[in-house]
C-alpha cells in the first residue's frame, strides 16, 4: 500500500493539539487540522533533500533545495524540490518540512502543506527499473551547480541483478544498495555480502550465476550458491 490515507493521520491531529510549535503560524496549522476533519484528507509528505551532497545543508546547495523566493499578502513562493513523495499523486495535499543538517539561512527552513492542485507544482515521478538500466548515464548529469551524483541502484538489489546490470550498463562505476540482498541471506550479512561480490565478480567476467555459484561452492565458499538459490537464478 506504501503510504495510505492513515499515514498522516496521527500528524494531523498534532496541528489542533499542538499548534503552538508553529507559533507564528499556528493560527495556519488550525486552518489544516480543521481542513482534514471537516473534509478527510489524504496528506503526504516531502522532507527529503535531493541527495546531491550529504556533507553539505540544504542552504548550501540553494539552487535546487526547497526554500523561500518572496512573500507577499497571499502567502509564501518557494522554489526548488523535495524527493521520497510517495503516494503524492493520489493526495490532496503534501507536508513540506527540513530535514538534515542544521541551517544558516531561514528561508531554508521553511515549513508548509501545499494543495496537489497548487499553480507551479510538478511531479516527476521516478524511473522504472528497466529504464534507469537502460539510461543509467543520464544519472551522471549534474543536478544543479553541483558535483556529479554517482548513479544509485536501489530496491530489489540481490545476486541476480548485477548480470543484467552490467550488460545493460556496460560499468561497474555505480553504488547497489542492496539491503535485503544481504540482510536476507540464509548464512547471515557477511555471505550476504560475500555473495554479491562474487555475482559481480561472476558478471564482469560473463560467467552465468548457476556456474559461479557452483564453483564457489566447490571451492569452499557456497554463499553465492545459498544466495542463488533463496533469490532466485541458481539450481
Amino acid at each position: 500500500m506504501g503510504r495510505s490515507p492513515d499515514y498522516k493521520a496521527s500528524f494531523l491531529a498534532t496541528l489542533g493539539v499542538n499548534n503552538a510549535f508553529y507559533h507564528p503560524y499556528h493560527e495556519n496549522a488550525k486552518h489544516w487540522y480543521r481542513a482534514a476533519q471537516e473534509r478527510v484528507l489524504f496528506l503526504n509528505h516531502a522532507i527529503v533533500h535531493p541527495p546531491v551532497d550529504r556533507t553539505r545543508p540544504a542552504d548550501e546547495v540553494a539552487d535546487i533545495c526547497v526554500h523561500v523566493e518572496k512573500e507577499t499578502d497571499q502567502g509564501i513562493v518557494v522554489s526548488g524540490a523535495k524527493v521520497v513523495a510517495t503516494g503524492s499523486a493520489l493526495t490532496h495535499a503534501t507536508f513540506v518540512a527540513h530535514f538534515g543538517l542544521p541551517l544558516k539561512k531561514k528561508a531554508f527552513g521553511v515549513v508548509f502543506i501545499v494543495p496537489m492542485h497548487a499553480r507551479g507544482l510538478k511531479l516527476i515521478c521516478r524511473q522504472s527499473y528497466e529504464m534507469v538500466a537502460a539510461h543509467v548515464g543520464s544519472l551522471l548529469e549534474p543536478l544543479g551547480k553541483t558535483l556529479s551524483p554517482v548513479p544509485t541502484l536501489s530496491s530489489g538489489q540481490n545476486v541476480t541483478t548485477p548480470a543484467p546490470t552490467f550488460t545493460a550498463v556496460g560499468s561497474t562505476d555505480l553504488l547497489m544498495l542492496a539491503g535485503g540482498g544481504v540482510a536476507a541471506h540464509p548464512d547471515g550479512p557477511a555471505a550476504g555480502v560475500r555473495s554479491l561480490r562474487a555475482a559481480w565478480a561472476a558478471a564482469v567476467d560473463g560467467v552465468s550465476l548457476d556456474v559461479a555459484a557452483h564453483a564457489a561452492a566447490q571451492a569452499g565458499d557456497p554463499a553465492l550458491l545459498h544466495a542463488g538459490r533463496t533469490f532466485g537464478g541458481v539450481a
